[in-house]
């Protein structure tokens, strides 16, 4: 009978998968950086508003994927991924989004304030996980060890 620790399979697996994922983010990163720079050049050849638009879009996006990178390099670092990095990468590809529509002038009241409430049940998430996070305050006020 053939023996098989499904544990470690599985965990090569997920490794497996993270480092492709890894070679894609880095791949990303370069192809971003690269369009970055071609596309300085629709600031001459074009309207200066369009070609800071393109620009600015371009720009938050790269942030986004860095995030990305991060939460990636850190998952094989500590072998999970913490709600805090996931918020973070949330909130920063929301608020992308919200300062390319209002760069934009394309942004609705409605949209505005669901982003804000949006935004802001991130954000106590994220505060919510940092005070319960391993090793912060306990309700007793001493120091998790």
């Amino acid at each position: 009978m053939i023996n098989v620790d499904f544990k470690k399979a599985s965990q090569i697996a997920i490794d497996t998968v993270f480092k492709t994922l890894t070679l894609f983010v880095i791949l990303a990163l370069v192809i971003g950086t690269a369009r970055i720079f071609l596309d300085i050049g629709k600031i001459y050849s074009g309207s200066i508003d369009t070609g800071f638009n393109v620009l600015v879009t371009d720009i938050l996006g790269m942030i986004v994927v860095l995030e990305l990178f991060r939460g990636l390099l850190e998952y094989f670092e500590l072998k999970r991924v913490r709600i805090t990095l996931m918020a973070d990468m949330t909130l920063i590809a929301i608020m992308r989004v919200l300062m390319i529509a209002l760069y934009q002038h394309e942004l609705e009241w409605q949209e505005l304030i669901a982003m804000s409430i949006l935004i802001t049940a991130l954000g106590g998430l994220r505060v919510m996980a940092i005070i319960r996070s391993p090793g912060s305050i306990t309700e007793k006020g001493g120091k998790d060890v």
